[in-house]
């Protein structure tokens, strides 16, 4: 629940920051391997060691350590045998969607937090394979997108920023009569998406998946389909472009849209930053800060932390705010925009 005692902020010592960065450590290796879904599948310390080719020793002081300064692994010892499983709190897609999103792709950009500090940084090293796999799911990320869609009866749909395509594949499967077209650079993502569709020819026939910025929709759309589309959707796009102070990326983007869609719908999802305030009130969500951080780390720049923020960039771009919806989920303060260009 929001503002929860679950939720709010820790202060980690010094001590505290480094036993976490090597449980980190150990948790990607599990991820990475494998391990972690055989973790959550139960058995022996031997049959996991065994199945990856793992030391049994080093192992079980792995898994030891992780569960003296985590929560998320359980061991148990009958005589000589031991055996792990992943605590019931979390699922391994849980685990591994955190790890993949955090440590896998963005974990690398931690290394030069000095070329941050310095503002020389560039969003070039984010590892794009582990961000895809971040995202590999079977359904969309949460309700309100699919429910807000047939609320205001969107049958055909541009998904930019689609990632693994979650979200037109879930429309798709569930009406018969949608069709939309799914747009990222990320083309790790997208061939996870045409995988998904690929024994299907009923989705292979309604989805089209593009390789593309946002700003090649001019050259890769044909007018045919651009102007057969009802509404656009960006997931968690208008983030990554704060790192120009002058926010001329992000208005320039809905501006581009707009002279390309006009008077088409335009749905917004992303989140409100929390490090942009003086300070974090006790109910701020600990992934927030991570995520923050992560902006921060890969040179993305932090958004708007209110609903003004957003506000005066949509003035700016002369779009027009049609409703807000604001909702917490997964330790994320979320919100949903309904706008036309």
């Amino acid at each position: 629940m929001p503002g929860s005692d679950s939720d709010r902020i820790a202060s980690l010592s010094v001590v505290d920051a480094i036993a976490g960065y090597y449980a980190v450590k150990a948790i990607d290796a599990l991820v990475v391997s494998g391990a972690m879904q055989a973790l959550a599948d139960g058995g022996t310390l031997k049959q996991i060691a065994a199945g990856f080719g793992f030391d049994e020793q080093a192992l079980l002081s792995v898994l030891r350590y992780l569960e003296k300064t985590t929560d998320i692994i359980e061991l148990r010892s009958h005589d000589s045998s031991h055996s792990a499983t992943l605590s019931r709190k979390y699922r391994a897609s849980e685990v591994e969607h955190l790890t993949n999103l955090y440590v896998g792709a963005f974990g690398p950009c931690c290394d030069r937090i000095a070329e941050i500090l310095r503002g020389s940084a560039k969003c070039d090293l984010v590892d794009l394979r582990r961000h895809s796999l971040a995202f590999v799911s079977d359904g969309p990320p949460d309700p309100y997108l699919p429910r807000l869609l047939r609320e205001i009866r969107v049958s055909r749909l541009l998904d930019i920023g689609c990632g693994g395509g979650d979200l037109l594949i879930h429309m798709a499967s569930t009406d018969n009569g949608f069709t939309g077209v799914g747009v990222d650079s990320n083309r790790e993502a997208l061939e996870r998406a045409r995988g998904r569709c690929a024994a299907s020819s009923e989705l292979q026939s309604r989805i089209e998946w593009l390789e593309c910025s946002v700003l090649e929709l001019h050259r890769s759309l044909s007018p045919e389909v651009r102007d057969g589309l009802q509404a656009l959707c960006l997931r968690s796009v208008l983030n990554s472009l704060f790192s120009d102070k002058s926010l001329v990326k992000v208005v320039g983007v809905l501006g581009y849209l707009k002279e390309m869609f006009p008077k088409r719908i335009l749905i917004v999802a992303d989140y409100f930053a929390k490090l942009r305030e003086p300070s974090c009130p006790s109910g701020s969500y600990r992934r927030t800060l991570i995520h923050d951080f992560a902006q921060l780390a890969s040179a993305q720049g932090l958004p708007p932390a209110e609903q003004s923020g957003w506000e005066t960039l949509y003035s700016q771009a002369q779009v027009s705010l049609i409703q807000a919806f604001h909702y917490a989920g997964d330790g994320l303060d979320h919100f949903i925009h309904l706008l036309q260009l």
